[in-house]
Parts: C-alpha cells; sequence; structure tokens
C-alpha cells in the first residue's frame, strides 16, 4: 500500500537504536504520493521508487531522550532502514513470484507506442528482471503524547 500510495495510517514498531530490548511504536503514514519512475536499459526495466513518509513517535519504552533534534535523527534513520529493507523484500518476492501487485506496469506501459509494443514487450516477464531502487524518507513530526523523558526513567532491564 506504501509503494501505491493507497496507505493511510499505521503503527510500526521499530527495535531501539540505544536499547535493543525495547521498542518504539511509530504512527507513520504517507506525506506525499509516491514518486515513481520508470525507464529501459536495454531492455531491462529501472524502477526509481521514492516513497515520503512521516510519523509521530508513541511510546520510548527504554526511557531514553530521544526528543532532542540529534536524537530524533537516530530514530528517522531507523524507520528509514525498516521501511527501506520492508519494501524490497516485498518486491523482491513479487518479481520471484511473477506479479505486479504495485502496478508499475500501468506506468511502464506510457512509453510504447502501440498495444502490439507494449504485448510483445510482456512486462510480467521483464519485471522479474527489472532493477528497482528503492529511497525512503522519514520525518518525525510529533513525538506523541510526550512532553520530555525523565532521566530517571531510563530501563536497563
Amino acid at each position: 500500500m506504501l509503494i501505491r500510495g493507497e496507505f493511510k495510517k499505521g503503527i510500526f514498531t521499530i527495535q531501539d537504536p540505544k536499547a535493543p530490548k525495547w521498542v518504539i511504536p511509530v504512527d507513520t503514514r504517507l506525506s506525499t504520493k509516491p514518486n515513481v519512475k520508470i525507464y529501459f536499459d536495454d531492455g531491462r526495466p529501472i524502477i526509481n521508487l521514492e516513497i515520503k513518509t512521516e510519523g509521530d513517535i508513541l511510546a520510548i519504552q527504554s526511557g531514553i531522550d530521544y526528543e532532542n533534534e540529534k536524537m530524533l535523527t537516530i530514530i528517522e534513520n531507523k524507520m528509514i532502514e525498516y521501511l527501506e529493507d520492508s519494501i524490497k523484500s516485498v518486491i523482491e518476492k513479487s518479481q520471484t513470484l511473477n506479479i505486479d501487485p504495485f502496478n508499475f506496469g500501468r506506468m511502464a506501459v506510457r512509453h510504447f507506442l502501440t498495444i502490439n509494443e507494449w504485448e510483445n514487450y510482456n512486462w510480467n516477464e521483464k519485471f522479474k528482471v527489472a532493477k528497482v531502487e528503492v529511497k525512503v524518507d522519514f520525518k518525525i513530526r510529533r513525538t506523541g503524547g510526550l512532553l520530555k523523558t525523565s532521566d530517571d526513567n531510563v530501563r536497563d532491564e
């Protein structure tokens, strides 16, 4: 749904970068529609996918002070890594199953002048070997219900 631009809102749980025993739930949403560009290199499809997301931290179980700007970057980078890995994984799985649930073919068809050219190209076969480049941007907008993490609340358990 993220790839197709149909994702409204959801909670992703990432591992706390500074305290791996704990998790951080992040209320996530798309900030803009995904940007998809398709071109061909010697007949092979190259798909550039750029997804911009944003979110709110719902809780910090470890009690670590992630509210300052420098520390927020750590959470943002962790979310980018998580989303990029997940998106690449689902695309690779789809390619092995010979399906295009992301509607990339609807965008690729614009590069062909006639229906015959498009049909002869055989998108499903070519999608299997397509190179897909994924770039995710993620920004924390709010720290949710957190006002400030207390220094006394840092958990080491």
